[in-house]
């Protein structure tokens, strides 16, 4: 039986793995926003909102892979 790992390499193992953010409804982006302003790694995936506004919001301040402009339309299967 392997010895357990001591909490300080766990946690530095979880700290080294970015957050994956994937956001529905996305609006000012909330979720993104506090872990950047709380600096911690992410990685945004992709963003969802159905509002024009929002989306110039989203593509002018985000950095983001996939954005859909509808949840309802898109493949759920397919999406990260």
């Amino acid at each position: 039986r392997t010895p357990p790992r001591p909490i300080a390499l766990e946690m530095a193992s979880i700290a080294a793995r970015p957050i994956r953010i994937g956001t529905d409804c996305s609006g000012m982006e909330a979720p993104v926003m506090a872990v950047r302003n709380l600096k911690v790694a992410h990685k945004h995936v992709f963003s969802c909102d159905i509002d024009k506004n929002a989306k110039k919001t989203i593509e002018a301040n985000f950095d983001h892979d996939i954005f859909y402009e509808d949840l309802c339309k898109r493949d759920n299967k397919a999406a990260p």
